[in-house]
């Protein structure tokens, strides 16, 4: 009896999502870990790990891939059209920071940016950055806000605040840096004097 075609393709996407996650937690743990850390962080075999990475730049490459898929989608499943802004954007927040681990690894390493990404990561951003602007077209943040600066900010401050091991990335950005972009009277710390 032949095996199931199916199956064993299952097999082989789940085998490589082990290693990428796998490999985005070691790497991020111990910069300097080795495939075979990585191969037993993922419960695969040395074998199973080559079938999928043929070294350490390919799994980088590979481990790049996969966060960039997995900001997309965080930001997809953040229905960033729906609701007020500020409540859209915390979604946003949140999901990112929750599938922060790739990135983590990433920044860790001080993997420099690839150029074959750059078109990808914008495409993640500009929605963001439309949401941003729609916040502060509507009042929620303030009328002299850039959305693009203030994209880049919040990605900049997530990114630093999970490469630290923040135990909640997403709730330290939000007071750190979104909280400073309402206007002064709507902002949740604003006192009447």
């Amino acid at each position: 009896m032949m095996p199931d075609r199916g199956c064993a393709r299952s097999d082989a996407q789940r085998n490589r999502e082990a290693i990428l996650r796998a490999a985005a937690e070691v790497l991020a743990e111990d910069p300097a870990a080795s495939m075979d850390d990585v191969a037993a962080r993922a419960g695969v075999g040395r074998a199973t790990m080559y079938r999928h990475v043929t070294g350490r730049a390919d799994l980088l490459h590979q481990l790049a891939s996969w966060a960039l898929a997995s900001a997309t989608r965080a930001v997809d499943e953040a229905r960033i059209d729906d609701g007020p802004a500020d409540a859209a954007l915390r979604r946003v927040l949140d999901g990112l920071a929750v599938e922060s681990v790739g990135f983590r690894a990433l920044v860790v390493l001080g993997v420099p940016r690839d150029p074959e990404f750059e078109p990808g990561r914008d495409a993640v951003l500009a929605p963001v950055v439309a949401l941003i602007a729609r916040g502060r077209d509507s009042g929620t943040f303030r009328g002299d806000l850039d959305p693009a600066w203030a994209t880049t900010a919040l990605v900049t401050l997530l990114q630093a605040a999970v490469a630290q091991g923040r135990s909640d990335p997403a709730r330290l950005v939000w007071h750190t840096l979104v909280e400073g972009w309402r206007p002064m009277m709507t902002r949740s710390d604003a006192r009447l004097e």
